[in-house]
């Protein structure tokens, strides 16, 4: 809900610089910080000494603190910058995956309504799926392709088939539709975010995707994106920049895709954390 609000009613806001509108921002950009995968102890000075107490500075002129007091959550943010320092990111950190496991066992209870001996109910129906899951092969294979076909500078047209034939590549290469590395799935035309830097943050969409021996690279399109920070949102530029790169999967920084919306009739997206600075 944080990230997409811009997208909900950003287009009704009138004066971006509205107390409440930069409350909300500020209050966004510290969600960047704290779930980010890697940070700066840059990023740590700035959020301790600029952003939180902006935060708190502007907070009371917004919010009536007899309805909308503090919350416990609010003393933690405070810490989490002194958190991060010692134990690293927090997104490593986090309960979500104890929670995805824990909702199994609420499932086995609200399923069976056996009140009498609930651990054993548990340990059995966990077995159970366990021996399940582990018909099969435990792991699936790193790569999985879908359509895929060899991969040969003819069948692309203008600059990419230009950049294409120049990487010499050998028969073994194919290309596919789609793949699945790593249980991460691409598809061509998805949008990876590669790094910031002065604000300015640059990405890639996937033009090709090349696979070779269960390893996966992708020829993509660079691009800079355009930053509107009074709506806390991104765009791709409008004309293709037709600058092109040969990007490996293993070296990417921020292999998850990004997610795409269209606003004003660009693509945009809003940044689930902050990126690295280069």
């Amino acid at each position: 809900m944080l990230r997409l609000f811009p997208y909900i009613i950003g287009d009704k806001i009138e004066d971006h610089e509205d107390p409440g509108w930069q409350l909300y921002l500020l209050l966004k950009m510290l969600c960047e910080y704290y779930c980010a995968p890697a940070f700066q102890k840059t990023d740590l000075s700035y959020i301790q000494d600029v952003l939180i107490p902006t935060y708190f500075q502007i907070r009371p002129t917004v919010l009536d603190q007899t309805k909308y007091s503090l919350k416990p959550k609010h003393h933690y943010m405070v810490h989490y910058a002194e958190l991060m320092l010692r134990y690293g990111p927090l997104l490593y950190l986090w309960t979500m995956s104890y929670e995805q496991k824990h909702k199994f066992f609420k499932q086995v209870m609200r399923i069976s309504k056996n009140l009498i001996n609930p651990e054993y109910t548990c340990a059995v129906r966990h077995q159970l799926q366990f021996a399940h899951q582990t018909l099969g092969p435990l792991f699936n294979d790193s790569c999985q392709e879908t359509e895929p076909k060899l991969l040969l500078s003819e069948n692309f047209q203008g600059e990419l088939g230009d950049f294409i034939s120049q990487l010499c590549l050998d028969s073994e290469w194919r290309e596919s539709r789609s793949v699945c590395y790593n249980d991460l799935e691409y598809e061509v035309n998805d949008v990876l975010l590669l790094s910031s830097h002065s604000g300015t943050i640059k990405g890639a969409v996937l033009k090709v995707i090349a696979t070779k021996d269960q390893s996966v690279s992708f020829v993509a399109e660079i691009f800079n994106c355009i930053s509107k920070e009074a709506r806390g949102l991104y765009f791709l530029p409008s004309q293709q920049s037709k600058k092109f790169a040969w990007l490996p999967a293993s070296s990417l920084k921020y292999p998850v895709v990004q997610p795409i919306y269209i606003e004003e009739g660009q693509r945009s997206f809003s940044l689930k954390h902050q990126l690295l600075e280069n």
